[in-house]
């Protein structure tokens, strides 16, 4: 299948489930198109952002990963093999 997105940004509901970490929250999360998620998602840190989400490998080569800023906000990075940068 050969499709070209229109964005390179995506949204993802998160719902607070039992057991899971005091740091995810409930809200959607966007996502950013980037080249290099696993330097993007260190770069973040370095940069101040706190761990929400670690670098996940979704299947078909799709990376996620999600840092929140000082404020509480959650920003996401996509790694997408499909998407044209």
């Amino acid at each position: 299948m050969n499709y070209e997105p229109q964005s390179t940004t995506s949204t993802t509901s998160t719902r607070r489930k039992s057991g899971n970490s005091a740091n995810k929250a409930e809200g959607v999360v966007a996502y950013w198109g980037v080249e290099n998620a696993e330097g993007v998602f260190k770069r973040l840190l370095e940069l101040g952002g706190t761990l929400h989400q670690e670098v996940q490998d979704v299947g078909e080569g799709i990376k996620v990963a999600a840092v929140k800023d000082p404020f509480g906000n959650i920003f996401g990075v996509i790694e997408n093999p499909n998407f044209k940068l």
